[in-house]
């Protein structure tokens, strides 16, 4: 078996388990209320949205690696996670540097993720990641980002998805979405529950979060991506990439 086709049984077996963990983060409260300019219930997608919004995963995927930050539960929080990552879609790997703690407390440790697990750099040797579940399988929520083929906009536009408006961020207008809320019904692999993703005009991915006040925030940083660290691949072996 290759190490790209065990990387992609590896990641179907792990992707159920993925979505049912965002599933629960998007219910886990930070803040209140929405943001600006969107809707709390939102709008039925149009052709135009749905094929939108459909595209979005496999046209970031046919770009090759890119990188992401993760961030999982508030700044301030004893237990909270950031990790900057480079993602190679193709082979479903991830690396860059994990922190636990609030900010400004927090230590940079280099890390590689994959749909089995994380590995940390202790002392110059990789060592399995001690992170509880939730910020184990946040941080492998980047991998649900992309998809090897454009999903299914009949099925979206019969889920419950909805366009919940736009949003100004960094200079760019952005289409929000809410995601279906059952993967099955949309036929697709999105977290569904509360779960939002913000699209450029052009469809282009920059964020995804487990809604409005949710713990998860994974966004796309359009920074150069990094060489992946070499002499791995043990390690990638034992975690599942």
């Amino acid at each position: 078996m290759t190490g790209t086709g065990a990387s992609r049984r590896a990641a179907l077996r792990t992707r159920r388990i993925i979505v049912a963990l965002l599933l629960g983060l998007a219910v886990t409260p930070m803040l209140a209320g929405c943001s600006a300019g969107l809707s709390d219930t939102g709008a039925p997608l149009t052709i135009a949205q749905a094929e939108q919004l459909a595209g979005s995963r496999f046209a970031l995927y046919a770009k090759g690696p890119f990188t992401a930050v993760v961030s999982y539960l508030p700044d301030d929080d004893v237990d909270h996670i950031a990790a900057r990552l480079t993602v190679d879609p193709e082979t479903h790997r991830a690396w860059g540097t994990l922190e636990r703690g609030p900010e400004g407390l927090a230590v940079s440790t280099p890390v590689l993720v994959a749909p089995g697990g994380l590995a940390v750099d202790q002392g110059g040797a990789w060592r399995p990641a001690d992170a509880q579940a939730g910020a184990r399988l946040a941080v492998q929520g980047v991998f649900l980002l992309v998809a090897d083929r454009p999903e299914n906009a009949q099925l979206l536009r019969q889920s419950d998805a909805v366009h919940l408006g736009s949003a100004d961020e960094n200079g760019e207008t952005l289409d929000v979405y809410r995601l279906p809320s059952s993967a099955d019904d949309a036929g697709a692999s999105w977290t569904g529950a509360q779960s939002r993703i913000w699209l450029t005009a052009d469809g282009e991915m920059r964020r995804v979060d487990s809604g409005e006040g949710g713990a998860l925030e994974i966004v796309l940083t359009g920074d150069e991506p990094v060489e992946a660290p070499r002499g791995a691949e043990e390690v990638w072996r034992a975690i599942g990439g």
